[in-house]
């Protein structure tokens, strides 16, 4: 071991393992914020060929294709809820809903 190694070593050693307050606050404020901006993207991406279709006059989704966007909208839902309660201290809901979500990750597994 280089004397290199050994002080990063060290360092590693000397760092907390538990999170500091501040260190979470930071974590899920960036969470929030890719959840968020997953949502409007999505939203946003799928506004004129699935969420207003009807209103832009678009063709007719096939049932599967439906069936697809309303799990994946509710999934996308659900990630958004799920880092605002993790963010704003509601852990005991938020565990709840993953635990009910699980279905939404993977249907029929």
């Amino acid at each position: 071991m280089t004397s290199e190694t050994t002080a990063l070593n060290r360092e590693i050693h000397a760092r907390p393992l538990v999170a500091t307050a501040e260190s979470r606050t930071r974590d899920h404020r960036f969470y929030t914020g890719v959840a968020l901006a997953l949502t409007i993207g999505v939203f946003a991406g799928f506004t004129r060929t699935y969420y207003a279709r009807t209103y832009f006059h678009g063709p007719a989704i096939p049932l599967m294709v439906q069936i697809h966007g309303a799990v994946f909208t509710a999934w996308v839902l659900l990630y958004l809820v799920q880092n605002l309660l993790a963010m704003n201290g509601g852990m005991r809901l938020h565990r709840n809903l993953g635990v009910g979500g699980n279905p939404l990750q993977r249907p029929g597994k």
